[in-house]
């Protein structure tokens, strides 16, 4: 019994001790991790460049647009297109939109002239009936008017009174009988020549719309003004193919008549923050990939848009110009270019984690002494995802924290507070209006 209690008190030491020394170590750790050593880096003085890459392709510079005919009223499908990035002579053909529409109109309108002639034909026909039926009804007339004036009134004293008023009724008769008759001639020949007007009119709207017709057909072939390369428009990654639908005034492909080239290329929206005109940049074409080109921004549009409809993400285009460029590339080659958008020989460059907000101010703690910093307002400047500018700010070579030493590394601050986490970067002032439209 008494061994037993010596066993208990032996082993219940034992337990107290390392609870003690579980505290002991669990204390010491959160003191090495309060109060040890903040980490820093110097302000260095370095090259700072920030590049955009873009993809796109070549273009020549001096064109002719070729478009769909603007004279139609609905929309046109292709039947048949030269190749993207041929070589085609003046005169030849470039490109066939489906005709069998203007084709059974060139018919209709045809049907509808011999139709307007025929009623032309026949309404002369009639014309001249009428008016030959006119003439002879008042030849008889003349010739009835003629007798009855020969045998003269009859005289009352030797014939009856019936047949004497007889004969002064038939005189007055065939009288205005052929009144009538020159009256209806004159009205029939001015109804006779409305009518004509008439179809005359339908004839001329009938060949009015034939020649259209037929002008809507030619149309559908489209030939080269000149000598050149024939290259199809691209929306993004697509290019228009044989059997797309395109509406009237829509672009549809270029002729170039040079031999110089530029590049179209689509910088995301993300990296064009300082994409502007003048901007350096090189150039590489696939197809000559060991060769790289001196280039500039020529321009950039306003605002982004996205390449694919089914994809949100949104580009900004840039057209790169550059003299280095040898003649006799094809156009529509795919290129991929570098711009610079900062490209500084020399810059104050600290690391993105040692730059920090206060109130509003952007901020670096300054070493002064062992663990020991001091708070320094800074300018920046434009940075990439790990560096930032310093335009304003302690001199070259100046260690700065890498964590902020007025909170501890558990993310409290000195007084025990709840704050930020150590080593909250910033964003730099060259990326943080990027995603309002303008580069």
């Amino acid at each position: 019994m008494k061994h037993a209690l010596i066993w208990i008190v032996v082993l219940g030491a034992l337990v107290a001790g390392g609870f003690a020394t579980n505290r002991f170590l669990t204390k010491l750790k959160q003191q090495e991790l309060t109060h040890g050593d903040v980490p820093t880096a110097p302000i260095t003085s370095e090259p700072f460049r920030r590049i955009a890459e873009a993809n796109g392709y070549l273009k020549p510079v001096d064109t002719t647009l070729i478009s769909s005919p603007r004279g139609q009223r609905r929309p046109r499908v292709i039947a048949w297109m030269a190749e993207d990035g041929a070589k085609v002579a003046a005169g030849d053909v470039l490109l066939r939109f489906d005709d069998a529409e203007e084709k059974l109109r060139v018919k209709s309108n045809l049907s509808d002239r011999t139709k307007a002639d025929r009623s032309l034909e026949k309404e002369r026909v009639s014309a001249t009936s009428k008016q030959t039926d006119r003439d002879l009804t008042a030849g008889v007339t003349k010739e009835e008017l003629a007798r009855t004036k020969e045998l003269g009134v009859k005289d009352q004293r030797f014939f009856p009174r019936n047949e004497v008023i007889e004969s002064q009724l038939d005189e007055k008769l065939y009288d205005n009988r052929l009144r009538h008759a020159a009256d209806a001639k004159v009205m029939e020949q001015k109804v006779s020549s409305m009518q004509l007007e008439v179809l005359g009119v339908e004839r001329k709207k009938a060949i009015e719309q034939g020649a259209e017709a037929q002008k809507a057909l030619e149309s559908l072939e489209v030939r080269s003004t000149t000598a050149g390369t024939f290259v199809v428009e691209r929306n993004g990654e697509r290019i228009i193919r044989k059997g797309d639908m395109v509406w009237p005034g829509m672009r549809i492909a270029e002729l170039a008549t040079s031999l110089r080239m530029e590049a179209e290329v689509f910088v995301l929206e993300a990296d064009a923050g300082g994409l502007a005109i003048g901007k350096e940049a090189e150039l590489v074409v696939e197809s000559q990939p060991n060769i790289t080109y001196k280039a500039k921004v020529a321009s950039v549009e306003p605002f982004p848009k996205p390449l694919h409809p089914d994809v949100p993400t949104q580009y900004f285009t840039a057209r790169i110009t550059s003299d280095e460029i040898p003649p006799g590339l094809k156009p529509g080659q795919s290129v991929r270019v570098r711009v610079f958008l900062e490209n500084r020989e020399k810059a104050l460059v600290v690391p993105r984690q040692a730059v920090f907000e206060r109130n509003g101010e952007n901020v670096v703690f300054k070493e002064v002494g062992k663990n020991k910093f001091q708070r320094v307002p800074v300018k920046l400047g434009p940075g990439t995802v790990g560096r930032l500018v310093v335009e304003e700010g302690p001199p070259v070579g100046t260690r700065v924290a890498l964590r902020d030493p007025e909170r501890t590394a558990s993310g409290q601050d000195e007084g025990g507070k709840a704050g930020a986490p150590a080593g909250n970067a910033l964003a730099p002032p060259a990326m943080a209006g990027q995603r309002g439209g303008k580069p």
